[in-house]
């Protein structure tokens, strides 16, 4: 018998059939074509080659998104139409062409719905296969799926000799079966064999399944809002005053009072919606919230309401600014950054210059002030200064100027009617990567039956990485006598790469400085959102050095040899990179996770169109994909250099996360 290897398969049917304890590769003759048309297309829609074309489809969605500047959404549509028309300008001849085919507002056209909508009926079947293999596993001795690490040996002992060692090596699992037909009574068999199932952390079969439904439900929610939701920027507030928003639908808000920064009390809004109502406190990271709409309090400053009386008579006062128009009452506002404004008396050609101080200690004040100058006519030096702490009166030129301090908030509104299905997502998501990551599922099938003179012995393996070792283990174990247990770590990454594990995930953590003053400028979940980025996107360089390692042939499949017990066929081991980057992956989810509540609480949207949150979603949709391409639990037949690609673009976005990270705090 020539030995096959994994370059010249042999007898596989027999091998699948009978050594390798693998159900059949055909179906059953009998099923009718329409039957084997209606397989066909829900084995195609829910294969991993297509969860990989959608990762990646989505990844290069929001690359597009971090790359090119997009429409801020909630704009009102002038605001808009000035937006593109701007934007567009900018990039020459290639801008009426961006702008019409909508990749300046790619997170907000057809072409997302459209994939996100298949993404979802994608997962639905990808869903609804892992509960079918979950209740299938669930059997006292499943059969062993296509496609996963295995390894056959030859030995010269017969079966009977091995089933005590067979039969040991399951009872150390807590769920285990053993079954034979060795001879007991000294009548003959056919074929002596003996068949051995065992399962190592069964609890952890629950985690594929989560990583299935947390992104479906995180879709849905994403579809929701891109139907159902809407949003509202840069709403400006003054107490008293009432403000309803075009794109709110109804809604009404008015500002009862404003955030007050020197006695730290927040601010109160009171919403209403036909004839329900009700008063909600908002402030800096504390938004407002009523059903599905979320108010983000994105500046509160300093404002100036004036009056002025001539001759008894109201006078009409008008802002130096463009396209301003005249009234008897003027609000003046002190934007961010800003802390000087201008007003005028047409009517008595007069004009006023108007600086907001926090405090004045030269002139013993320690509490904000305005500061009021006054020209007359065409002279250029001011003939009026007066200081105006909380109100007061003026006189000057016939002219009575009636002064009060107020504060005044701008907000974003936001409705997000599918947050219920992002944070259930997230916290599905989150959970299963854990449990698959960490848990370590692991089970096994070994089979001795007897060939010739001897035994054919054979074992797979269904683990989250590192499956061939874990194979190489039992078989040595069963024909050598050696140990059969693997360090985890070994399990997880294998050798020499904790020590690049270390120095990429300090390469991005420090990456993150690029970022400029974050210290107790930034909020705590901000900082905490950066640091886990950090540590679950550095992995992705040592991740991408031992893909290449791999893909350049280190790990090539084990050569022909007529020696015993030497395998007479082995699988190919797979990618080391892949159990690095999956220790890691509960971090980079815990990090996005943070990230979208933090934006929530910051901006009323879990998700912006800004670089760097673009970016981790890249990664995350190009870790998605690698994780599927490096898989051994099915015969995917990807070349050895796809792994290698998106590890290396992971690693480019991980990098550009780091190099953006100044775009989180951006409306």
């Amino acid at each position: 018998m020539t030995a096959p290897t994994s370059h010249r398969l042999g007898p596989i049917s027999y091998m699948r059939q009978t050594a390798l304890n693998a159900p059949a590769d055909r179906r059953p003759a009998g099923n009718p074509p329409g039957r084997r048309l209606l397989d066909s297309l829900w084995f195609a829609a829910s294969a991993p080659h297509l969860t990989i074309a959608l990762s990646v489809l989505l990844a290069f969605t929001f690359a597009l998104a971090a790359l090119l500047p997009q429409l801020p959404a909630g704009a009102d549509p002038i605001a808009a139409d000035r937006w593109l028309s701007t934007t567009a300008a900018r990039y020459g001849q290639l801008g009426p062409f961006l702008a019409s085919s909508g990749l300046l507002n790619i997170l907000d056209g057809p072409w997302i719905t459209i994939l996100l909508g298949f993404t979802a009926f994608h997962l639905v079947l990808r869903v609804a296969g892992q509960i079918r293999h979950l209740l299938r596993a669930r059997a006292a001795s499943p059969l062993a799926p296509q496609g996963l690490p295995f390894e056959l040996r030859q030995l010269a002992s017969e079966p009977a000799s091995l089933a005590p060692a067979i039969a040991a090596l399951a009872q150390t699992h807590a769920r285990h079966s053993v079954s034979s037909n060795l001879p007991s009574d000294g009548r003959p068999v056919a074929r002596p064999r003996i068949d051995a199932f065992m399962e190592r952390r069964s609890w952890a079969a629950v985690g594929p399944l989560l990583t299935y439904v947390g992104p479906l439900l995180i879709v849905g929610g994403l579809l929701w809002n891109t139907v159902a939701g809407w949003r509202a920027l840069d709403v400006s507030l003054t107490p008293g005053r009432l403000s309803q928003p075009a794109q709110a639908g109804g809604l009404a808000l008015t500002l009862v009072a404003a955030p007050d920064p020197l006695t730290g009390q927040p601010g109160v809004l009171t919403l209403a919606r036909g004839s329900a109502s009700r008063n909600a406190w908002i402030d800096a990271g504390r938004p407002a919230q009523w059903g599905s709409v979320w108010i983000a309090q994105r500046f509160s400053g300093p404002a100036l309401t004036v009056t002025a009386r001539a001759d008894g008579e109201p006078a009409q006062l008008q802002a130096l600014e463009e396209g301003a128009g005249a009234g008897e009452t003027l609000r003046l506002r002190f934007g961010e950054n800003q802390n000087e404004q201008g007003f005028a008396i047409p009517g008595e050609n007069l004009a006023f210059r108007v600086v907001s101080y926090d405090r004045l200690p030269e002139r013993g004040i320690d509490r904000p002030v305005f500061l009021l100058e006054g020209f007359a006519g065409e002279d250029a030096t001011p003939r009026l200064n007066e200081l105006v702490e909380d109100a007061g009166e003026v006189e000057w030129q016939g002219v009575t100027l009636s002064l009060r301090r107020d504060r005044y908030v701008v907000v974003d509104l936001a409705s997000v009617p599918g947050l219920p299905l992002l944070l259930a997502g997230g916290l599905a998501l989150l959970a299963g990567a854990v449990v698959v990551a960490w848990g370590g599922l692991t089970r096994t099938w070994v089979n001795a039956a007897a060939e010739g003179d001897g035994t054919l012995l054979a074992a797979r393996s269904a683990s989250p990485a590192a499956g061939q070792r874990e194979v190489a283990s039992r078989v040595r174990a069963l024909a050598d006598g050696t140990s059969a247990r693997l360090p985890l770590w070994k399990l997880l990454t294998g050798s020499r790469t904790w020590a690049l594990l270390a120095f990429g995930a300090a390469l991005v953590t420090a990456g993150a400085l690029v970022a400029p003053a974050l210290g107790s400028a930034a909020p705590a979940l901000l900082l905490a959102h950066l640091a886990l980025a950090g540590l679950g996107l550095g992995v992705w360089l040592p991740a991408f050095v031992a893909s290449v390692r791999w893909a350049a042939g280190e790990a090539a499949p084990a050569s022909e040899t007529a020696a015993h017990p030497a395998p007479l066929m082995q699988g190919r081991a797979g990618d080391p990179g892949r159990g690095i980057a999956l220790a890691a992956f509960p971090l980079l989810a815990t990090a996005a996770a943070l990230g979208s509540i933090w934006s929530l609480l910051a901006f009323a949207l879990p998700v912006r169109a800004v670089a760097a949150e673009m970016w981790l979603l890249t990664a995350l949709c190009l870790a998605a994909a690698y994780f599927h391409a490096t898989s051994s639990w099915r015969p995917l037949r990807i070349p050895a250099w796809l792994p290698a690609l998106l590890a290396l673009l992971t690693l480019a976005a991980a990098v550009a996360v780091a190099l953006t990270a100044r775009s989180l705090w951006t409306a």
